[in-house]
This record gives C-alpha cells, sequence and structure tokens, in this order.
C-alpha cells in the first residue's frame, strides 16, 4: 500500500509546529506557494506529524493496542483503509460466532479443553471467581482444574450477565447475590446447572 501511494521515506515534509507539519512539501520551504504545489498532489498514505506515528518493531508488538495502533495507522490511510479495517473487525468476531454454535460436550470435554485457549473461546470458573475469593474459599479451590471450563465467548458473556440480573428463580435477586455465603458445593452445582441451562454442557 506504501508503494502504490507513492510513499518515499526520503521526501521532505514540512517541519513539525507548521500548519502543515508532517505534509509533504517539494523542498522550497514552508510559504504559501510550497503548500500549493503539496496541496495538487494525489493524496498520499502517513501525511499525519510525526508524533502521531506508533512506534512499528521488527517483532509483533504483544500489547493487543499496540497492533490496533499500527493497523489502524496503515489502514486509515490507504484508499481502502476504511473497508479493510472494517472487514478486518468482521474476520476478528467470526471465530466468536462461530464458536457460539459448538454443540454441548461433557464436563471432561471442557475441563480438558480449558488447558488450551482457543480464538472464540473463554475459561469460565464453574464457581464464580470474584465471589468465592470474597467469601474466603482458597485460590488452589477457585483455580483447580476441575473448576475451569473452555467455553464460546459470547455465551460466556451471556453466563456472566445471567447471574448479575435478578431472577425470580432466587427471590427476585440475582444469582450471584442468591450464591453470597453458600458452600462449595452450592456454587458448583448451580455453575453445572447454568452452563447446561445455555447449552455449553451436556
Amino acid at each position: 500500500m506504501l508503494y502504490k501511494a507513492g510513499f518515499r521515506p526520503d521526501e521532505p515534509r514540512v517541519p513539525a509546529g507548521n500548519p502543515d507539519g508532517g505534509q509533504w512539501t517539494d523542498g522550497g520551504g514552508s510559504d504559501s506557494s510550497s503548500r500549493t504545489a503539496s496541496s495538487d498532489r494525489p493524496s498520499r498514505i502517513l501525511q499525519i506529524n510525526d508524533d502521531d506515528v506508533p512506534d512499528i518493531t521488527d517483532h509483533p508488538p504483544l500489547r493487543p493496542r499496540d497492533r490496533y495502533a499500527i493497523a489502524r495507522f496503515v489502514l486509515r490511510r490507504s484508499p481502502l483503509g476504511r473497508a479493510a479495517l472494517a472487514a478486518w473487525r468482521i474476520y476478528e468476531l467470526a471465530n466468536d460466532a462461530f464458536a457460539y454454535f459448538d454443540e454441548p460436550k461433557t464436563l471432561e470435554q471442557l475441563q480438558e479443553a480449558a488447558k488450551e485457549p482457543k480464538t472464540g473461546y473463554d475459561i469460565h470458573h464453574i464457581v464464580e471467581q470474584k465471589p468465592a475469593s470474597r467469601d474466603g474459599f482458597p485460590e488452589t479451590w477457585i483455580e483447580s482444574p476441575e473448576n475451569k471450563v473452555r467455553i464460546p465467548r459470547f455465551k460466556h458473556w451471556d453466563i456472566n450477565r445471567w447471574y448479575s440480573k435478578p431472577n425470580e428463580e432466587f427471590g427476585g435477586i440475582s444469582p450471584r447475590d442468591y450464591l453470597r455465603g453458600k458452600p462449595w458445593q452450592d456454587r458448583y452445582e448451580l455453575g453445572l446447572k447454568t452452563l447446561k441451562k445455555f447449552g455449553v454442557l451436556k
């Protein structure tokens, strides 16, 4: 895309601090004539101030927000950038969408799958982490393999939402509030019932 846009890294640009800072120039200074000559050229990639350029290294950036910043920087400055960026976002969601239609699995299958993260899925704790920790249950119980399953990401979100909403089945309070102070086994059994309710567990 850079080649097609005519980008040359050695091409002179108006210095930062100038009203046209960062734009390409013919090298003749920052007067109105040079600005006019520059404005007559086709739109180019990277016509922004140097301070706005993300740090592009030889190795892929680890943080998602850094990867997104680089992709946005390139895509939004190409002729088809906006369409490409939209397509990329749809592609990212495709894995989540396909996972949503998984057939229910046995508890053993879900627990085994939790050992290996996969795009489109989340690691779900059958007994919720934070409420269990607040009620004093040990970390070894909460993070044990028996308490973790890999489930479709969208269903994980559905389950979290269900736990937080008032429910007539629990006297008008949320399942999360209902479980407050309850023993581990009660929480675990409700967690399994919830997985079945949302079509995750056979």
